[in-house]
């Protein structure tokens, strides 16, 4: 059955930073090129990549811009 062969399903999460009073906005270009190093690393170590779901939360000073990563592998990804 499907269930007999499935790998695993794992999750790993990037999160970025902004103090938005200070910088502005956050940097799409520079974690655009975060983000894809990680699905990169994951790839290389025989993970398959399920589903990218990005999160934002925060307020006036801060605010936080979280990818969370489903893959698939064997066992764990330790990057």
């Amino acid at each position: 059955s499907d269930l007999e062969t499935a790998m695993p399903t794992y999750l790993k999460s990037i999160t970025f930073y902004n103090r938005a009073a200070l910088a502005g906005s956050f940097d799409s270009q520079r974690d655009d090129i975060e983000v894809n190093q990680l699905l990169d690393d994951l790839r290389s170590q025989g993970a398959e990549i399920k589903d990218i779901q990005p999160t934002a939360s925060g307020g006036f000073f801060k605010y936080t811009l979280t990818y969370v990563v489903t893959y698939e592998a064997d066992v764990p990804v330790q990057l």
